[in-house]
């Protein structure tokens, strides 16, 4: 995984355009399992919360680049997706109908189904001890699943579907930048030239407000606290506007 992240995503990320947008979470997991039909997904997000917001647009970043370039030779991919409605279990009619009948004649005895517990001790012996290769009953065959195709679409009918379509689109921008200039990754650094910093030094025209290179080593609190001392006592000392005004009113009067 950590190697995956160290080498380059210029061929591995891909922009999705989803026609109609997914309505809720529930539709955009679905499209995630779509998508991960073609290969392992490391990256998904939504860009409808993004800062420059894309409501109809999904970023995918796969983990091999192989994945990605059979991802997008597919496309323009369409496919139904809706609720799914209640799954009937196929029954046999004459079946139906006989089980019925018997169990509306009283005459007819109950038919009770024989369990392992009613075999000889020794039958039941010889089952348990049996580890043979053979004797173990190996389960059917899975049908083979076609891609893009539920397993049980002929089933169970789809309530309330709607047709869906992506295309593809490399992704052509650099995520390291979107990482540096995260939220919560690291701090916001600028150089002095910078448009930022001359768009504040514009608004802010007090030289120690408008700065924001962060790579500036912090003081300690004893130090800014000594600081403060300072300006309050010695020949620099600066008063503050309540001691002015105290001062104002004790001197005296001119007659």
């Amino acid at each position: 995984m950590a190697s995956s992240i160290v080498r380059s995503t210029a061929k591995r990320a891909v922009h999705l355009k989803i026609t109609p947008r997914p309505a809720d979470l529930e539709q955009s997991r679905e499209i995630l399992k779509l998508i991960s039909r073609f290969g392992e997904v490391e990256y998904y997000r939504n860009l409808r919360y993004d800062a420059l917001t894309h409501p109809h647009v999904a970023l995918v970043i796969f983990k091999r680049d192989q994945d990605a370039y059979d991802f997008q030779k597919k496309a323009p991919i369409r496919f139904r997706m809706g609720r799914a409605g209640p799954r009937e279990e196929p029954r046999d009619g004459n079946q139906t109908a006989s089980d019925d009948a018997d169990a509306s004649d009283p005459s007819v005895p109950i038919r009770r189904i024989p369990t392992l517990a009613d075999a000889s001790f020794e039958v039941n012996q010889k089952r348990s001890m049996s580890t043979a290769a053979n004797a173990i009953p190996q389960p059917p065959p899975r049908p083979p699943v076609i891609p893009l195709q539920d397993e049980h679409a002929e089933s169970q009918p789809l309530l309330d579907s709607r047709m869906f379509q992506i295309i593809t689109s490399p992704a052509r921008s650099r995520f390291r930048d979107r990482i540096d200039a995260a939220a919560f990754h690291g701090g916001f650094s600028s150089a002095p030239r910078a448009i930022a910093q001359r768009a504040l030094a514009a608004v802010v025209p007090i030289p120690g407000l408008c700065r924001i290179d962060w790579n500036e080593e912090e003081r300690a609190w004893r130090n800014l606290l000594a600081d403060k001392e300072k300006e309050h006592s010695g020949p620099l000392a600066r008063k503050s506007l309540t001691e002015i005004y105290d001062e104002r009113l004790k001197a005296p009067k001119p007659p």
